[in-house]
């Protein structure tokens, strides 16, 4: 499997835009429930999975229990920082030249 990096992105806006405390407690189906259309048929179960697990690897995210019933607990301060460095990329690479 290769990493996506639109999933990892998409997977930590939906923890922080559905978080109002900080404990979410979300699993995996949780967060493909919130994916578009085209996104579920993009990025199966198991991708996302995967994708949760790799959060983990890069310390974005603390999780409980295991692949599949793995749960989101909370996204770190390096999830923050990961998504933030992340749109600031893509916004350098859709800048204009100046002419």
């Amino acid at each position: 499997m290769e990493r996506d990096q639109r999933l990892l992105v998409k997977i930590l806006e939906v923890c922080i835009k559905d978080s109002d405390d900080w404990k979410l407690d979300l699993s995996a189906k949780d967060i493909r429930s919130k994916f578009s259309r085209t996104e579920c048929v993009d990025w199966s179960g198991v991708v996302v999975d995967g994708h949760i697990e790799l959060l983990v690897d890069l310390g974005c995210i603390n999780v409980e229990g295991e692949t599949p019933d793995i749960r989101i607990q909370r996204v770190t301060n390096a999830g923050y920082n990961y998504l933030d460095r992340s749109k600031r990329l893509s916004l350098r690479s859709s800048e204009l030249p100046i002419h």
